[in-house]
């Protein structure tokens, strides 16, 4: 096994993510965890999340993380400690993507950009029952101040780990 991972199913990347591994990452969890529903969503530190995946080999969990020191995106990462105060993409987070099944990844080329696309599990529901819409969280790996949003499913941002201003602007 290599230096630095904690098992065969876990990545565990202790330098910065450059675009080959992230491409590598995005790759293995495109092959295994496309499909898997969103059983819950934990804050991962104030700049990232941890999303528990049910998937047809079992639970696995999913690391997001947009820390300055070492942005990263881990399969199989065991859930964190309790952040608190609970950060506010968490918690939108956690109202938005439970029950919501991972419908694919989308990144180009060499780019240090991913976007995670999520869709209601349930077309149709039970009268009464809201299914919600889908929505998309966004992982910005470059920089000195990374990023992770999380959007609708029409690209409206709902909560992001780091805020900038208005004149900032953002890459589409």
């Amino acid at each position: 096994m290599p230096p630095g991972w904690r098992s065969a199913g876990t990545w565990s990347i202790v330098r910065a993510m450059d675009a080959v591994l992230l491409l590598a990452a995005l790759c293995e969890i495109e092959r295994t965890l496309v499909g898997s529903l969103v059983r819950g969503v934990a804050a991962a530190s104030p700049h990232g999340l941890w999303v528990d995946l049910a998937t047809s080999r079992g639970p696995e969990g999913l690391l997001l993380s947009a820390e300055a020191a070492l942005p990263r995106i881990v399969r199989g990462a065991l859930q964190p400690a309790k952040t608190r105060p609970l950060p506010p993409l968490a918690g939108v987070a956690r109202r938005r993507l439970p029950g919501a099944r991972l419908t694919g990844i989308v990144h180009h080329g060499l780019d240090r950009v991913a976007h995670l696309d999520f869709a209601p599990a349930l077309v149709t529901a039970p009268e009464g029952v809201q299914t919600g819409s889908g929505c998309r969280l966004i992982l910005e790996l470059f920089g000195s101040q990374p990023n992770l949003l999380l959007t609708d499913a029409e690209g409206s941002i709902l909560e992001a780990a780091r805020h900038a201003p208005p004149s900032a602007g953002r890459p589409q």
